[in-house]
């Protein structure tokens, strides 16, 4: 998986909680567009996240975010132009033409899912350079997060709290990486 994150020069997104990001996957044909608003960032993140493969079949998700984009008074994405997109840098190209031409993040993964429940997974992240390997628990409810941990035998004293974004950094800058908002495997 190949994740860009894009912000306007002043970081606007960033400042209101907001996210945006796409995700390439190697297999398919459509990237995923996630926009998550960040609600609680303690040591468990309890944030929304909406998420849909970007497709002509997903245009009434496309349009409900640029009405979000608009009523926030931010510019509107022309989805036309990157739905069908499979490439980080020709998707960062596109961005560079935009009001949000400014790179938050381009962190590549390798993840292995596993299905809990309905709306409840347990996910295996390994991000690159060595940087660490993570297990990250999603469920709708915090609940239910505490309980997969306990399950599992994660220790809460072990939660990282910082998100992937704040560990490639902290990393790149420790180890004289000069693009540190870029991590890639080789």
């Amino acid at each position: 998986k190949k994740g860009h994150v894009s912000d306007t020069k002043k970081h606007d997104l960033k400042k209101r909680g907001i996210l945006i990001r796409f995700r390439i996957y190697e297999k398919n044909d459509h990237s995923l567009l996630t926009i998550k608003f960040k609600k609680d960032r303690g040591l468990i993140k309890q944030d929304i996240e909406l998420q849909r493969m970007m497709s002509s079949d997903n245009k009434i998700f496309l349009n409900l975010v640029n009405n979000f984009l608009k009523a926030a008074n931010l510019s509107m994405i022309n989805f036309e132009n990157i739905i069908y997109i499979k490439n980080g840098d020709k998707l960062e190209n596109y961005f560079k033409h935009t009001k949000y031409r400014r790179v938050r993040m381009r962190i590549q993964k390798k993840r292995q899912v596993f299905k809990v429940r309905e709306n409840e997974t347990i996910c295996l992240d390994e991000l690159p350079k060595e940087i660490g390997r993570f297990v990250e628990i999603e469920s709708d409810s915090l609940k239910n997060v505490k309980k997969i941990m306990r399950l599992i035998g994660l220790n809460s004293k072990l939660a990282v709290k910082e998100d992937y974004g704040e560990i490639v950094m902290s990393y790149n800058k420790l180890n004289d990486i000069k693009n540190y908002r870029v991590a890639k495997f080789k």
